[in-house]
């Protein structure tokens, strides 16, 4: 089948393909990293909780954190139960401590201020896939911000090449157009003279 004339280059459709898939790609996953963002904290992604006893800390103003509640994400202490290390059935009273996140911190006038104390406790903190949904969304977010940032430079060099592309396109394609019309009227005043021709035969 002959080729039209007036068609768009076969490389240029490659590129502008390309381009147009690259797009379309790079918003599917825009659209799925929001849709991923508003439903973490509702479907299979919200927050734990292990629950722990006798974990030994040392009892300090400054505070300590049991070894379970240790490194979690948004971490909270609740149902804490405070013992003396050097008698078990010692239950410290909490108006000696408080809580604070992960933290149990002792009152400076506390007598068990400095000493061992077991903790029994709950801890309650952000999922594994809280955190990696919440992980993906700030790097997101994080470079939506820089590429803002960076719009001035790197978007006016990528605007000029794109601008650049589409009118090199236009321009070839609007030169095979114009010669395939050129053609097709040569073609056709060449068969009319030919037609005057005969007929003067």
């Amino acid at each position: 089948m002959a080729k039209d004339k007036g068609s768009m280059p076969d490389g240029m459709k490659t590129i502008m393909g390309w381009t147009l898939g690259v797009g379309i790609v790079a918003f599917i996953l825009l659209i799925l990293v929001i849709i991923f963002g508003n439903l973490s904290g509702n479907v299979g992604f919200s927050q734990t909780s292990t629950a722990f006893t006798n974990e030994t800390i040392v009892f300090t103003d400054s505070g300590s954190t049991p070894a379970t509640a240790q490194s979690r994400v948004n971490g909270a202490l609740t149902n804490v139960v405070v013992v003396n290390a050097s008698n078990t059935s010692e239950v410290v009273n909490s108006t000696n401590y408080s809580v604070s996140g992960v933290l149990i911190i002792a009152d400076g006038t506390s007598d068990y201020n400095g000493t061992n104390v077991n903790v029994n406790a709950t801890v309650t903190y952000d999922s594994q896939g809280l955190v990696d949904s919440n992980s993906i969304i700030l790097n997101y977010t994080s470079s939506a911000t820089n590429t803002a940032a960076q719009f001035p430079t790197v978007g006016t060099i990528v605007g000029i090449a794109l601008l650049l592309l589409i009118l090199i396109a236009l321009l070839v394609f609007a030169i095979r157009k114009m010669m395939g019309v050129a053609e097709g009227g040569g073609n056709t005043s060449m068969k009319s003279n030919f037609g005057s021709d005969a007929s003067f035969g």
